[in-house]
């Protein structure tokens, strides 16, 4: 670790201090942007830094295709419902095997959520002592829940095609 990096970590408590006073204002932006471009990050905190962005964007796509696999698994249910069971019926089978073929998928697309959490968490750690990371924190939580409708979330997603509900279109 170099000598600048030992310096930030060691003024860590005094800076985050002087952050808690401004409040979530612009100011502390600011004095965290100051914080950045004095001490930057080590050469592990940028791959932390590169882990989380990707995981970030994998978990949107992630939940995008959750919510899709949810609405054909419905939509297959509901067709199933209407069809008197019958096994000789080749329709019915068809609708049957699609309909587990879609379950499948659904429970492979959690397992890929839930490894895709696991290293959104593990970079996480890694960077949660930073002021970049304390910066994208503080964000989200000024949004007080409410962050993944800012507008170019809302028009990214509708980009992409909708996914879960929010009205992105």
């Amino acid at each position: 670790m170099t000598l600048r990096h030992t310096i930030r970590d060691s003024l860590r408590p005094l800076c985050t201090l002087i952050e808690k006073t401004f409040r979530r204002t612009i100011k502390a932006q600011k004095f965290r942007r100051l914080q950045h471009r004095l001490f930057g990050l080590t050469i592990t905190e940028w791959r932390m830094l590169s882990v989380y962005l990707s995981c970030r964007e994998t978990m949107g796509i992630g939940v995008q295709r959750q919510g899709w696999i949810r609405e054909e698994i419905s939509h297959l249910e509901d067709e199933l419902a209407r069809i008197e069971f019958s096994e000789s019926d080749p329709a019915m089978v068809d609708l049957a095997i699609e309909w587990w073929e879609m379950c499948e998928e659904a429970v492979e697309n959690m397992g890929f959520c839930d490894r895709t959490l696991g290293l959104l968490r593990e970079a996480q750690r890694g960077l949660a002592h930073t002021p970049i990371y304390r910066g994208m924190y503080d964000t989200r939580k000024k949004k007080k829940g409410m962050w993944h409708l800012s507008p170019w979330l809302r028009a990214r997603c509708a980009k992409a095609g909708g996914c879960c509900g929010r009205a992105c279109q």
